[in-house]
């Protein structure tokens, strides 16, 4: 690893171990506590030395600062009888540009019957003429860097 990684190591053979039947060799490493937030680049070889291995691959892990916990938020989502909705949340990124999925009530497995992303305000509309029943809207999880949005689901509203 160079220099200018925040959690810059070696880590040998020994600590990592060797492939298993499929050719997967695995390795954890940890913080240590108190690096900076950055990214890591971690390139494995295949070889006896570093400077003869002509196989290497390279992974990229992103750690933020202080090892802190992600933050799972809660969201709400609403439905009107035109299919048009709002997802709310305290955190405005988990508004803006999420799924939201409308699904119709049935037996059995409720039918994804359409869907649509939010604005940046955390408006949808989904368009279905002439769609009569039960329904409800979902809107899907999302993960940012340092939270999870957590899935909200909508009262069930009946167009006649």
């Amino acid at each position: 690893m160079s220099p200018e990684v925040p959690n810059g190591a070696r880590v040998g053979p020994t600590a990592c171990g060797y492939t298993d039947a499929n050719g997967v060799a695995q390795c954890k490493y940890g913080d240590g506590g108190g690096s900076p937030a950055g990214t890591d680049s971690i390139t494995a070889y295949t070889g006896p030395t570093l400077g003869s291995s002509l196989n290497r691959d390279q992974v990229h892990n992103t750690f933020t600062s202080g090892g802190s916990v992600v933050k799972r938020l809660k969201s709400r989502v609403s439905i009107a009888k035109r299919f048009t909705g709002k997802v709310r949340s305290r955190a405005g990124k988990c508004e803006s540009r999420r799924r939201v999925v409308l699904k119709k009530v049935r037996k059995g497995p409720d039918r994804k019957i359409g869907k649509d992303r939010t604005n940046k305000g955390g408006t949808y509309r989904i368009t279905k003429r002439g769609m009569k029943g039960r329904v409800y809207a979902v809107a899907k999880r999302k993960k940012l860097p340092t939270k999870i949005c957590k899935k909200a689901r909508s009262r069930t509203v009946r167009r006649r």
